[in-house]
């Protein structure tokens, strides 16, 4: 009996470890991919305007997902020369009707240039202005985005004016996005440049190989057992 008692805790404790959800690592679970064709100006004017421009593109992922990390593509306009960037506010936003809803979801605020280092591309646009990648380490967060939600994200620098700061297109989402300009919201008709770093947090259902460990163990617990009886 003891024995018996040994062996179907060995087993519930088997089971309970394989049917446990599972966290997989961080990785990347989202991109559109910079073309450098056009600009998506959005920026926080720290000397005269305020936060004058807004840019926001929209994601939506397949599995329920911790987003730890966001990076992106901007540059420098108006004139073409690189500025100081003292913060950028990263915000994700609830849908409306498929534009930027009203209520935001998580906001962030990034400390410094973000990590503001050259694209490796030759450095300009099309239009000739200096391009920089960034990026932000937001596990602390803490921001869960549920499956098949559709979420928008906006980026937005603490830069003075001038110059100007703006969002790179790219290419991979549904090609449209939006910019507030001063109060009024247009449609922009390009992706914008990001992606996204995270956690996909694993449903209940256990992968095959793990029911077919299952299975053996139960099976061994009964030859155990009718052997024991003999």
């Amino acid at each position: 009996m003891i024995c018996d008692k040994t062996i179907l805790s060995a087993l519930i404790l088997c089971m309970a470890f394989l049917l446990a959800p599972a966290r997989a690592g961080a990785d990347v679970i989202y991109r559109q991919t910079t073309d450098l064709s056009f600009v998506a100006g959005t920026q926080n004017d720290t000397s005269a305007f305020g936060n004058y421009a807004t840019a926001y593109d929209n994601f939506q992922l397949p599995f329920r997902t911790e987003i730890t990390g966001v990076d992106w593509t901007g540059s420098y306009f108006n004139p073409a020369s690189p500025a100081t960037i003292t913060a950028f506010t990263v915000t994700f936003w609830s849908n409306a009707s498929g534009q930027p809803g009203s209520t935001a979801l998580q906001t962030i605020v990034v400390s410094g240039v973000a990590g503001e280092s050259s694209t490796g591309f030759g450095g300009v646009d099309a239009a000739g202005n200096p391009v920089f990648v960034y990026n932000a380490d937001i596990s602390t967060s803490q921001f869960i985005a549920a499956a098949g939600h559709t979420y928008w994200l906006s980026i937005v620098p603490d830069l003075d004016y001038p110059p100007q700061w703006g969002w790179e297109s790219g290419y991979g989402g549904d090609g449209v996005s939006y910019q507030d300009f001063f109060g009024s919201r247009g449609q922009i008709d390009f992706d914008l440049a990001f992606g996204l770093t995270g956690t996909p947090l694993s449903n209940t259902v256990p992968e095959p190989g793990s029911l077919v460990l299952c299975v053996f163990c139960i099976v061994c617990f009964f030859c155990v057992r009718k052997f024991q009886t003999w």
